[in-house]
């Protein structure tokens, strides 16, 4: 096996090994996350609780897109450490799949277009595409809207 340090790559290469779908994979497996965890921990959630969730792990790493890599990195990339069996209904662990894919999306945009605020528009529209699909999944398999 050969170790690969993305630092070393240009975006072009990252986006030959990642491709979109690297961006869009974290933010299916936050929701995935969020919706097991809740499931796990005996609290089930709805689909509006899960894409509110979504939307305010999204914005936080917004945030941090506008100030780089370095700052989306700095923040970990999964929950909280613990010895304890992991909560996957903690928010930490939704938002560490954001910075993921926020992360993705900044290595893998084009030099050329390599602002931090085209690279968000790319992020909210995946996120958008995701949510859509998600709610549109929920309603085909009769998951409620909200929990409450």
């Amino acid at each position: 096996m050969v170790y690969m340090s993305w630092s070393d790559k240009s975006n072009e290469e990252k986006r030959r090994f990642m491709g979109p779908f690297a961006v869009d994979m974290q933010v299916r497996q936050a929701i995935q996350m969020a919706q097991f965890g809740a499931g796990m921990a005996g609290k089930p959630v709805g689909v509006a609780e899960i894409e509110l969730a979504l939307r305010n792990a999204l914005e936080e790493a917004a945030k941090d897109m506008q100030e780089g890599l370095d700052a989306l990195l700095s923040q970990g990339s999964s929950g909280p450490p613990s010895a304890d069996p992991p909560d996957f209904a903690d928010p930490a662990w939704m938002k560490g799949h954001m910075r993921q894919a926020a992360a993705a999306c900044l290595m893998m945009f084009p030099e050329s277009k390599g602002n931090p605020r085209e690279a968000e528009a790319q992020l909210r529209r995946i996120v958008e595409r995701v949510l859509r699909d998600y709610r549109e999944d929920a309603k085909a398999f009769g998951m409620e809207e909200t929990n409450g």
